[in-house]
């Protein structure tokens, strides 16, 4: 826990909104049900080089889904085949909860190692009967074009807002310069 703490915790600084990472951090997650076994972890010489855990959320949030329009509603079944044997992931049928996962902590050392620990949590996520996972990246994320090559997924947009109080002080121009990592699973 010591190892894997240390390099999640050296990583955060990196990025804005990236969770501390320390005893306390591993607490609040255990009232969760999270903990290291949660984790994937890449490995070169022996060295921590990415790691990212997959949170379950149904118990506490869930995606419901209402029904599907159009192409979709006529591809489901067809879709479903596929996902059958491991070429996409299911369509849950209207009124059921879709099997998502949040990935938390995410981090790799180099570009290169999103590949690894995507497949990595992609297993994972499949052992576990997850076929959706969810992460957080600033579109300006120096690392976004490797994740989007790698995990091959859809987008969804939306816009980070900096509300303040009158008098309170702007971010400093380091904050600034940092890509925005939120944890999704936190949100």
């Amino acid at each position: 826990r010591d190892e894997l703490t240390s390099f999640l915790a050296r990583h955060a600084w990196e990025a804005q909104l990236a969770p501390t990472w320390d005893a306390a951090r591993w607490d609040a997650l255990a009232c969760h049900g999270i903990d290291m076994n949660d984790f994937v972890v890449v490995r070169e010489r022996d060295n921590i080089v990415g790691a990212a855990a997959l949170w379950d959320q149904r118990a506490v949030r869930q995606t419901v889904i209402m029904g599907y329009r159009g192409v979709l509603r006529l591809a489901r079944p067809l879709v479903n085949v596929f996902a059958s044997v491991g070429l996409a992931p299911s369509l849950p049928a209207p009124g059921h909860v879709l099997p998502l996962a949040a990935v938390l902590g995410a981090t790799v050392s180099e570009d290169r190692q999103w590949a690894p620990l995507w497949r990595a949590l992609r297993d994972s996520a499949r052992a576990r009967d997850l076929g959706w996972l969810s992460i957080a990246r600033g579109a300006d994320d120096p690392q976004l074009a490797v994740l989007r090559d790698v995990a091959g997924g859809r987008e969804y947009r939306t816009r980070l807002y900096d509300v303040r109080w009158p008098g309170t002080p702007t971010w400093s121009d380091a904050w600034h310069a940092l890509p925005f990592r939120p944890e999704v699973a936190l949100l």
